[in-house]
Order: structure tokens, then C-alpha cells, then sequence
């Protein structure tokens, strides 16, 4: 319309507090009031006076209210404007690629010049936020530094075309543009005889001052506006600067009414709060954080005594929505569910994940794979790979096995990263089972999880990183079957990688998701819905889609963080929690301020990129103090919006005091010394909630300042005085608060009314005092007198064995109880020292007398079946019954990460395996039957350094192929292990150099080939009775009655001693030894039976690999083997009892460390025979500690063989523990340390093992 036409506006006053005043809601029920448009300030004022029109069964026609946003779109549907577009991440992404062209072009001079990287989305998005603020200026052409701004309407422009609609950031200028160059009048005001305009807070900008001055040449408008001052902030947004109309000039269109007169300036309280009898109360926080539990307390009382609607206004409404929600649910108030951001949802944030599974520093890691496989965010059937049939296996499928991959990525150190999946599919092909593994399981598992790796690796071939799409040609040959294995045709675009990974989400799994919420269904819903526009849009602009790569995971990336789920339409009629700016124009019989501290509710005004001060003037946008002016009126409408107010005040947290506008109003009644009035307690909170003679009040009265008055505050937790003492009060009368109140009354000892969730938690709770109170009472050698010791029945009152010495140095194994008067002993007091003692674990639980606590502090539970024990599990039990129960029975512990350094099994492994390698040059079957010919090693087919060494640099260039790679964790273990560098060793697999005698391998070399008066017999050799997978240790008791248990496990070395003719003749003539012919039985551990000659004088052997040792800790390896460990002892009686008529003479570690040391501890009654072999370093630390159980102070009987019957009484006693359901912690400060469940056990903290 021309700008001759006449602009008819006029304006008037209304209260504080008040949307929709009388006159207009009486108005809107007679039929002249149908026939006016009005403008409300959101869409929440808008829905509530739809909502009460229609429960007073008015019908309303919706399109007569409306917010500027929805008054825009309407006009613009009126010209017949191309539509709008949705400002979604489609959207986005075509601006962002038509920028990326112009940058390109040099369009952009001063924000790209091509020198400093590629144009990115970010500079796409703050060109977006520039351009913004820029399209509500009516003349930003004022504006001469814009760095692009107006450059960016142009692609804009072009954009428009292309996809033939309207982006919504120009659509304000053009639809002022339209209106003012016609006459007709838009549809939507036709039938209309004017405009009301609601409240608004301040302040209306340029474009939207011209949108409705062009409209009011059309139709008159009137504006309801706030009275008070317009700089501050407390009058409305006005569309001109014009005087309150009077009752004379009141229009003839609007309903006739009293014109409200404004006598003086209006302050905090208006009209409308004097006319409700408005009550404030003023509810202090110690703590912003208390923030949320004082609203829920207030809330609980409002609907148990009072009840009403409710408006609950928390400024950081978006960041505590879920919080909210679970606390409201318990009182019964559903909220709806916002338009949260699509990668919000977890199911979102797992497929993004998944984009990255091929890509950046841990591509293709274990835990990525691990994730893939157990998602429950996303579940996929099979990881997403569908199985083709095996050519020969019809069982076999394309699945993996989570224990294969654990394993090979700790044996091969295949960490995440560039090259990782050729490591994965190279190791896969090789694999082959391990010794110990069930072979046709193993066989069947490895070529499934190899088939299952290459078969994902052409799903993600889209998104695999560069140079690794030549992988996909290769031709894969199962490593068990040796069969060509059929795979997948390799996926070629992002979009068909997308699509199959949505076909295999296992939708019931994720259906049954129980989270509130969880709206991943929904959301994937919608990235899908997005994806598929986008590809549409881009093709209609005629733009490329990013098909590959890191470009499709940021494309996927974009398009979830800048697309949003639906508002559900549930609402609630009693509850509405609300920011302050949503919540204007807003009533309720209860207004709660809650979140209205300076960290919820913000002031600062949002930084728009490039305008600083200067840009600002220019530009007219003098509007800094926007936020602090809208905080202020909202404030007002709130203070006078309800029957009853109340007002948190956090001004006590000195970190998190008041928002300004709340600080101001606080202030100012603080100033006119009305503050005290605002003290008052809300009726509908009970007194039994915060009078002083309530222990457990949720409130009580603090006085902050004086001459103020008392205040009411929460009190989630206090200290009281009880008996003289002071312990702590869990407060309030909720559910939760009761249990918690119990659960401190259990834990002190105090009285409490109440019943236990189960009888349990108050065993638990009284645990750590039980134990500490018997760790207190526990013998202790500071206790004893020189020479004294500490009785072995003195077992039955230990908790801990840290006072006992089970671990001797070289200096204190020397002395022994082998000869004391009671035996077995656990150690005497010598000088300062302590004398190693007789193994005394598991030890046995506190037994309470007529108490039902035992059952739940480990004396007995559920009677614990194992069908087979291997020794680590035997020794786990001996060490700590309750860690060995919830870790490998509850499998309770913390998942071990991946390191990446070696794993120290693995680099223990890689030693066994040399070994191993190197017996196998001698003619040993690995993990076979005994050798029936012994022969040295210095005699047989391995016998010099250079054949030993050759068959170690041969087990390595095979199977470590680690060694060859560059990181630093290759190039110190290869250090440690050959002594050379990486380079080196790529050399001699290069065939270009040899490589010396080296590193901690070649020690090991020259230590096994020193061993002249043994033979190697045995390798890997497995605990197994013929058509069995176990052997039966005949073990007895503490009171010598059989107890048997079946073992199984593997021994690392046996060697066969090769005597001396002489000494062989001697053997045999004292009857040591026989020709080993006729029927022979395992020899007696039973040192009254004879031992009778044995046909083979055996030592058993373990491999440990260590650091070091440190300077004097040398053998501390091998004596703890002895000492603290069953190992040795029960696989020495397997060995007898599977090879009958050998006697084992001596075990030991081989320490591989700085130096390989075969340590050997041998039976003392063989020690003419064996002290001067060449045999290991010998020791017999046997002799002077152990006897049989039924030998009195002068034994005679075989301490070696003694301590092998000790070692299986031990073992015994771990399995008769478990059987009998024992599960007591039996803390050690080393043990609780590394404990993997000591999070989980009160009783670790006992001994500081919870550090």
C-alpha cells in the first residue's frame, strides 16, 4: 500500500500480570470479538487462552490468534510467496556448499583467502548468525565493514530458485516489500475489523516496526503494553512512540470497556497482584544446587494441602528438562517432550559413532568393535553383517567371538588407528588355536571371526580411510577351513551404508528400552526422513552428496545436530514448567521462581560475530542491556501472575546469587525495609516440615541477616548432637529420604524407625567395622616375645595375612619351624624379624554365634560348584575367597582397557613361546606326551647357540609381526626382546643382515643350553588323565581325610635329570632308582609308605618373565612361587600321578628378566646327587620348614615332599571353602590395591586398599 495511506495505531495501558484482560477475554465470546486478530507474545500465552475458550465451550477459530512468527507465516501464504523452507540441516548444507563455491571463486575476500584452510561449516554458520541479526535492520547496507553478510543474500537468492520456496531469513524484508507495493488487502485480514497486540516484551525489532505499520495501513491496531518506564525495560514493545489512549479515545472496533488510567509509575506489585491479594514468600537456598529438590518439596505440600495450577519457571529449563521430568513423574506431572536435537537420543549418537569406526586414531580398535557388537543404544543383528554360506562348513557362520578378539588384539597389539584392519584381517589369517584352547571349537570360532572382519570391512568400505579400499580386492582364505570364503559385494556411497546399517537394528531390542526419554525409534525416524531430503534437495540444486570418507560422517554429523525430534503434543493442566520468557502471559494459582540464580537465568546479551561497538552504532542496535530489559519485565509479570508466589533466593551461595532483575527487586525491598513481609511461611506447608521439634523436618528457619526475620530454607542435610555426639540427619519425609535416614542409622548405630530394603544391608553396612575390629584384634608379632610363635590355630581369629610372612627375602628364608614342638606354625618373632610361616589360607570367616550376619559377610552362601580347577583359580581362592567369587563367578570386576603398551600376559606369552620354540627344535611335541629319550640339550639337535637362537628369530618373524612396525611400543620391546632396533630387525627379515645373540631372548638362549644335566621332555604339557580333561589330585584335609578334586592346566617345562653313571649306580643301588620296567604306581606323598625307586627323577618348570629384578630381589620370584603359591606343588603330584613311578626332585621359576636364571629348589634328601649338577641355580628352601602333619619335633620324612602335601592341603582348603560357600574378604595391602572389586567391598578400606 502507498505510503500515503493511513497508519491507524493507537495504544493502552494495562497492569502488571495480566495476559488477556477482562474486557477482551468477555469480548472474545460476542460476535464482534470473533472478527479480531490477535497477536500473542508466544506460543504458550496463545495455547492457554484457546484452552480456556474452550473449556468455556467457545468456540474459537484458531487463525485469529496468533505470534509474529505465526502472523508472518500467514501473511506470507496471503501474497502467494513461494514457501518457506524449512530451516533445517538440508537447508544448511546447501548454503553451506554454495558458500563453499564462493569462497572458492574469492567471493568472501575478507573471511577467506584461500591461504589459511579450507572454508568450513563453522564460518558458513557464523555468516548465518551475522546475516540473522542483519536481516531485522531496516538498512544494514549502513554497515560498510560487513564481511559478507549481503554477499550471502545472494546465494541465498540463488538457493531460492533452485528449490523454488523462500529461505525464512528473508522472509520479514520481502513480505514489507509486498505489502507495501499493493493495495489489495491480504487475506487473512479481510474479515477483520483490527488488531490487538498482547504484552511483548521489549523490544520489537526494525523489520518487525515496519511489518506492522504496513499491516495497520490495512487494519487498526491496538497495543496492550505494560505501563511503567520503557528504558528499564518495564513497559512493552511499542510499533511507535505514542501517548495511552484515554476512555474518550478508546476505538469503536474493540469491545467497550474502562479505560485503565496509569496515576503514578507502577512498582514491583500492580494492580492486578493488590486485587488477587498476591502472597510472596521469599524461600532462601544455602545452594543453587538445592534448587531442585526445594521445588519438589514446595510442589509436594502445594498438592497434598492446598492444590491448584501450577507454573513451575526455571530459566535453564533446557539443561534440567530430564531431571525435571523424572522428579515431577513421582508426583504425577507428565511433561512434554521438547524438541530436543536428534543427536541427543543415544541411538543417534551410536550410529554417528559407528561413521568413525573405520576412521581417525582408534579405526578399526577392539573397544569400537566390542561397542558395535553390544550397543544397546543401537542393537544390530550380528554387528550389521548378514552370513553367506560357508562352501564346506554348513554350521559355520560369519559372526564373531568377543574372547577371539580380545585375544588377538592383546597377542598381535593391534591397536586403533591407520593400518589397523590390514593388522586385524593379516593376524585373522593366520590364526590358529593356542595351546590349552578346545581345538574344534577354536578352529570353528577363529575362521567365523576372520570371516565376520572381512565381511564388515566391505559394509564400512565407504567410509574406510585412504589406501586401505585395496583390502576389498583381496581374496580371503579361511584360516581353519582353507576355503575361498564368499563376502558381501563392497558398499560404494555413504547413503547404502546408512540404509543397511538402519535394515539391521534389531527394532524389538530397542523398542524395549524402558528410559522416558529415550525417543531413539523416533529419532532415527527423522535422520532418516533428513538424509533422504537432503539427497533430494542436493539434487535438485545440482550439488554432489558427499558419498565416502570422513565427508559423509560430518554430512551425518551435521544433519542430526541440526535436525530436532517433534514437541509431543501431552500437556499437562495443572503443572506447566516454563522459562521466563515462554512463561510471559502466563497465570496460575502458584508461581514457583525457581531457577532464576545468575548461572540459570543469564543476562549477557549474545554475541553476534564481527558487530562490535562501533558496527552496533551504525547498525542501531543499542541494545546490550536486551537481556537485563526483558529479565525485568518478565520478572513483573511473574510477581503479579498468581494467587500465590514463591521466590527462591540463593543470594547465601556466594558463587551462584541472584539474576540481576531478581537481585534488583530483593534490593529494593531491602531499601524500603519491606522485606521481613516477604518472611511469611506458605499456609499449605505443614509446621511437622520445619519447626525445630521435628528431627526430621525437610526445612528449617535461618535467620540471614539481622533484623530480618527467620527464613525459610531447605534442609537436605544437616549435623545434630545425640548424646553428646555428632552424626549426621538425613531430612524430609520422602520415601528416598526415609531409606537414607535408615541406611546412616545402619551404618552409625544409632536408633531409627524403618525397615530395610533387605536384612542384608545392614550386614553390609556393619561389615567394615566386624572385620576392622578383627584385623584390630589379630596376633601380631610386636606382640611376642623373641623366639615366641604364633600358633597355627591362631588362623581361626586372622582377617588379613599381612602380619605373617608368606613372601621370604634371601635373608629369612634361612630360618624355619621345620623342628618346632607344634607344627605347622605360623612363623616365630627373631630379633626384628619374622620367620616365614606355613601357609594358613583361605582363612576361615568370622563365625558370629546365633547371628544371621554370617550368611551375608562370606561365612556361608551358596554352595559354589566347580568341576574343574585350574591353579590360578585355585590360587585366587587362597589369595581372597570374595574377590575370587565376584570376579569369576559374578564377574563383578572392571573391564581391563586395552593399553597401549604390551600387555604383560602377551609379553609372558611371547617368552613361553620361544621356549617353546626352541624345545621343538630338540624334538619336544609342544603340548604332546613326554619324550621317552632324554637327551640335553647341549647333546641334541638344537645343541648350539647359533641352532637355538635361529628357531627363536623364526617363531618371531612369523608370529610378532608387531616387531616390524615404528611406534615407540615396537621399538622398546623390540629393544627388550632382541636388543636391537626395528629397523634392524626389518633388515634381517629382508634377508640382509644376521642378527647376534641378543637381548632378554638371547639370555634365555644361553641360560637353557647351561642346563647340561637335564633333559627337556616336556613342553606345555597338560594335567589330563587318558579320556579326561583333568587329573585327580588325591589330596587330603587339615585333619588327613581325602579330599580329591580335579585339576586341570598345562606345566611349561618338565626336564628329566640325566645323572652321571656313578651317581645313576648309586641311585640304584640305594634303591633311588629302577629300571623303570613292571607295573609301577605313582609314588606316596604318605611318609610312612616307603617311596620306593623311581623310574625317572623329574623337575618341573615355570616360565615368569619380570622386570629387573631390582638389585637384591633376585629369586624374590621363585621363593614367592614356593611360599605363597600352590602352582608348583599340585602340578608336581600331577605329574606323578599321570607318569607313575617318576618322582619330581625339584620345581622352580625361570626368571626371564635382565637375566634368565633357572631357579630350582630340590628334594634335600636327594642333595648328594644333585647339588653339582648343572641343574639351574639350586636351592633347598624346603628343608628347614616343612614336615607332615603327623611327625612330631624330630622328622624325619621328606621336606620337599612334605611341602608338596602342604601346597595340595592348601589347595584343598580353597576348594573345600568354595564348595562350602565361603566368601570372606581376606584383605592384604598389596592384594586390595590392585584389587579389580574392591569398589565393591567395604573391607578393602581396612587395610588402605582403597587408595
Amino acid at each position: 500500500m502507498s505510503d500515503q495511506a493511513q497508519v491507524t495505531i493507537t495504544k493502552e495501558a494495562i497492569p502488571h500480570g495480566l495476559a488477556v484482560p477482562n474486557w477482551l477475554a468477555d469480548g472474545l465470546q460476542t460476535e464482534s470479538g470473533k472478527d479480531i486478530l490477535i497477536i500473542h507474545p508466544n506460543d504458550n500465552s496463545r495455547t492457554s487462552l484457546l484452552r480456556d475458550l474452550s473449556i468455556d465451550g467457545i468456540p474459537a477459530d484458531t487463525t485469529r490468534h496468533v505470534t509474529i512468527q505465526r502472523l508472518v507465516a500467514s501473511l506470507h501464504l496471503d501474497l502467494r510467496l513461494p514457501g518457506i523452507l524449512e530451516n533445517d540441516a538440508a537447508l544448511f548444507t546447501l548454503v553451506h556448499k554454495e558458500c563453499l563455491k564462493a569462497a572458492e571463486d574469492n567471493q568472501f575476500p575478507l573471511m577467506h583467502s584461500g591461504e589459511y584452510g579450507a572454508w568450513t561449516t563453522f564460518k558458513t554458520e557464523r555468516l548465518l548468525q551475522l546475516h540473522r541479526v542483519l536481516s531485522e535492520v531496516r538498512d544494514p547496507t549502513v554497515w560498510q565493514e560487513d564481511p559478507g553478510a549481503q554477499d550471502l543474500v545472494k546465494i541465498l537468492r540463488i538457493i531460492e530458485d533452485k528449490l523454488g520456496g523462500s529461505h525464512p531469513d528473508l522472509v520479514k524484508r520481502r513480505l514489507v516489500k509486498e505489502l507495501s507495493a499493493t493495495d489489495e488487502t491480504p487475506f487473512s485480514l479481510k474479515e477483520i475489523n483490527g488488531i490487538i497486540i498482547l504484552d511483548i516484551a521489549p523490544d520489537f525489532t526494525e523489520i518487525e516496526i515496519d511489518l506492522l505499520t504496513e499491516l495497520a495501513k490495512y487494519k487498526p491496531i491496538h497495543q496492550l503494553c505494560n505501563a511503567g518506564n520503557f528504558r528499564i525495560g518495564h513497559h512493552g514493545s511499542y510499533i511507535q512512540d505514542i501517548q495511552f489512549i484515554s476512555q474518550s479515545q478508546l476505538p469503536d472496533w474493540l469491545p467497550n470497556h474502562s479505560v485503565w488510567q496509569v496515576d503514578s509509575p507502577e512498582n514491583w506489585l500492580s494492580p492486578i497482584g493488590v486485587m488477587e491479594e498476591t502472597k510472596h514468600h521469599i524461600v532462601t537456598l544455602d545452594r543453587s544446587e538445592h534448587t531442585v529438590d526445594a521445588a519438589i518439596g514446595i510442589l509436594s505440600n502445594y498438592q497434598k494441602n492446598q492444590g491448584g495450577t501450577v507454573l513451575l519457571i526455571d530459566a535453564a529449563k533446557s539443561s534440567r528438562e530430564q531431571i525435571w521430568s523424572k522428579r515431577l513423574q513421582l508426583l504425577g506431572y507428565d511433561l512434554p517432550l521438547t524438541a530436543d536435537k536428534l543427536d541427543s537420543q543415544p541411538a543417534i549418537a551410536a550410529i554417528l559413532q559407528l561413521t568413525r569406526l573405520s576412521s581417525g586414531q582408534n579405526a578399526w580398535g577392539l573397544a569400537n568393535l566390542l561397542n558395535l557388537l553390544s550397543s544397546h543404544s543401537l542393537p544390530l543383528y550380528s554387528g550389521s553383517v548378514i552370513s553367506e554360506q560357508h562352501p564346506t562348513q554348513k554350521d559355520w557362520k560369519a559372526k564373531p567371538s568377543r574372547s577371539i578378539l580380545e585375544k588377538m588384539a592383546q597377542s598381535f597389539h593391534v591397536l586403533g588407528g591407520q593400518g589397523a584392519l590390514r593388522r586385524w584381517m593379516r593376524m585373522l589369517a593366520q590364526a590358529k588355536p593356542q595351546l590349552g584352547d578346545n581345538e574344534e571349537r577354536t578352529l570353528k570360532e577363529l575362521e567365523q571371526t576372520q570371516w565376520w572382519m572381512a565381511s564388515l570391512s566391505r559394509i564400512w568400505a565407504p567410509l574406510l580411510m585412504n589406501g586401505e579400499e585395496a583390502l576389498l580386492q583381496e581374496e580371503v582364505i579361511g584360516c581353519s577351513s582353507g576355503q575361498v570364503l564368499p563376502l558381501p559385494e563392497p558398499l560404494t556411497s555413504g547413503a547404502q551404508w546408512f540404509n543397511h546399517i538402519l535394515s539391521r537394528v534389531d527394532w524389538q531390542a530397542l523398542m524395549q528400552r524402558s528410559a522416558n526419554q529415550d525417543r531413539s525409534i523416533q529419532a532415527l525416524q527423522i535422520l532418516n526422513e533428513s538424509f533422504n531430503n537432503l539427497v533430494q534437495q542436493m539434487g535438485n540444486c545440482d550439488l554432489e552428496l558427499a558419498t565416502s570418507g570422513i565427508e559423509f560422517t560430518e554430512l551425518l554429523e551435521l544433519i542430526a545436530s541440526k535436525s530436532k525430534l517433534e514437541t509431543s503434543r501431552t500437556t499437562n493442566q495443572n503443572l506447566i514448567l516454563s522459562t521466563p520468557e515462554d512463561a510471559h502471559g502466563l497465570q496460575a494459582d502458584l508461581i514457583i521462581l525457581a531457577g532464576c540464580d545468575v548461572d540459570s537465568w543469564s543476562m549477557k546479551a549474545p554475541k553476534v560475530p564481527w558487530i562490535d561497538s562501533e558496527a552496533r552504532i551504525k547498525l542501531g542496535l543499542h541494545n546490550t542491556d536486551l537481556p537485563i530489559r526483558r529479565g525485568r519485565h518478565h520478572l513483573r509479570h511473574l510477581l503479579n501472575a498468581a494467587k500465590t508466589v514463591v521466590i527462591f533466593d540463593t543470594t547465601a551461595d556466594e558463587g551462584c546469587g541472584p539474576s540481576a532483575p531478581l537481585a534488583e527487586w530483593l534490593g529494593d525491598l531491602r531499601l524500603e525495609g519491606s522485606i521481613t513481609k516477604y518472611s511469611g511461611i506458605p499456609l499449605f506447608i505443614a509446621e511437622t516440615e520445619y519447626l525445630e521439634i521435628y528431627p526430621n523436618r525437610a526445612w528449617h528457619l535461618v535467620n540471614r541477616q539481622s533484623g530480618e526475620g527467620m527464613w525459610l530454607t531447605p534442609r537436605p542435610y544437616s549435623m545434630v548432637i545425640d548424646s553428646g555426639i555428632a552424626r549426621g540427619q538425613r531430612s524430609g519425609n520422602r520415601g528416598r529420604d526415609r531409606k537414607q535416614r535408615l541406611g546412616l542409622a545402619i551404618a552409625g548405630g544409632w536408633d531409627e524407625e524403618g525397615i530395610p530394603a533387605h536384612i542384608g544391608t545392614i550386614a553390609v553396612a556393619h561389615e567394615e567395622k566386624i572385620q576392622a575390629d578383627r584385623f584390630a584384634r589379630q596376633p601380631n608379632f610386636s606382640d611376642l616375645a623373641d623366639g615366641e610363635t604364633i600358633a597355627w590355630k591362631q588362623r581361626d581369629v586372622m582377617l588379613s595375612y599381612d602380619s605373617i610372612l608368606l613372601r621370604p627375602s634371601k635373608g629369612l628364608v634361612k630360618t624355619g619351624g621345620r623342628t618346632e614342638t607344634d607344627w605347622p606354625t605360623l612363623g616365630f618373632k627373631l630379633g626384628r624379624s619374622k620367620t616365614p610361616a606355613i601357609d594358613p589360607r583361605p582363612l576361615p570367616s568370622a563365625d558370629i554365634k546365633k547371628s544371621n550376619i554370617n550368611q551375608f559377610i562370606g561365612v556361608k552362601t551358596t554352595k559354589i560348584e566347580v568341576k574343574r580347577w585350574s591353579a590360578s583359580r585355585l590360587q585366587a581362592w587362597i589369595k581372597c575367597p570374595r574377590e575370587a567369587w565376584m570376579n569369576s563367578h559374578l564377574r563383578a570386576g572392571k573391564e581391563e582397557a586395552q593399553s597401549e603398551d604390551l600387555d604383560n600376559r602377551i609379553r609372558g606369552t611371547i617368552i613361553h613361546d620361544c621356549e617353546a620354540a626352541i624345545l621343538q627344535g630338540h624334538g619336544v611335541e609342544i603340548g604332546g606326551p613326554a619324550m621317552s629319550k632324554s637327551i640335553s640339550l647341549a647333546k641334541g639337535p638344537i645343541a648350539t647357540k647359533d641352532k637355538a637362537w635361529k628357531a627363536v628369530l623364526g617363531y618371531l618373524s612369523e608370529n610378532v609381526p608387531w616387531l616390524t612396525r615404528s611406534d615407540a611400543v615396537a621399538v622398546h620391546r623390540t629393544r627388550d626382546l632382541l636388543g636391537i632396533s626395528t629397523a634392524t630387525w626389518n633388515q634381517y627379515l629382508e634377508g640382509s643382515i644376521s642378527l647376534p645373540l641378543s637381548g632378554r631372548l638371547g639370555r634365555l638362549v644361553t641360560a637353557d643350553l647351561a642346563l647340561k644335566d637335564v633333559a627337556p621332555i616336556a613342553c606345555e604339557w597338560y594335567c589330563k588323565a587318558k579320556d579326561s580333561d583333568s587329573v585327580i589330585i588325591d589330596a587330603s584335609d587339615d585333619s588327613s581325610k581325602p579330599k580329591p578334586f580335579k585339576l586341570t592346566g598345562r606345566i611349561d617345562r618338565v626336564d628329566e635329570v640325566i645323572l652321571p653313571e656313578h651317581l645313576r649306580k648309586m641311585a640304584i643301588k640305594n634303591g633311588l632308582l629302577c629300571d623303570g620296567k613292571g607295573d609301577i604306581k605313582p609314588l606316596s606323598l604318605d611318609h610312612k609308605k616307603p617311596c620306593g625307586p623311581a623310574k625317572r627323577w623329574i623337575i618341573i618348570r615355570d616360565l615368569k618373565s619380570l622386570e629387573g629384578p631390582k638389585p637384591g630381589e633376585d629369586g624374590d620370584r621363585h621363593r614367592r612361587a614356593i611360599f605363597d603359591e600352590i602352582q608348583l606343588g599340585v602340578y608336581a603330584r600331577a605329574w606323578e600321578l599321570l607318569n607313575p613311578g617318576d618322582r619330581v626332585v625339584g620345581v622352580g621359576v625361570s626368571e626371564v628378566g635382565e637375566d634368565t636364571i633357572h631357579y630350582v629348589d630340590i628334594d634335600s634328601d636327594l642333595s648328594d646327587y644333585l647339588i653339582d649338577l648343572s641343574i639351574g641355580d639350586i636351592f633347598e628352601n624346603c628343608e628347614i620348614h616343612h614336615r607332615n602333619l603327623s611327625e612330631g619335633s624330630s622328622p624325619q620324612s621328606s621336606a620337599f615332599r612334605a611341602w608338596m602335601s602342604e601346597r595340595i592341603r592348601t589347595s584343598a582348603r580353597a576348594v573345600i571353602a568354595a564348595e562350602s560357600g565361603m566368601v570372606n574378604p581376606t584383605p592384604s595391602k598389596k592384594n586390595c590395591k590392585y584389587c579389580l572389586v574392591k569398589s565393591s567391598c567395604p573391607v578393602s578400606s581396612i587395610v588402605g586398599g582403597d587408595d
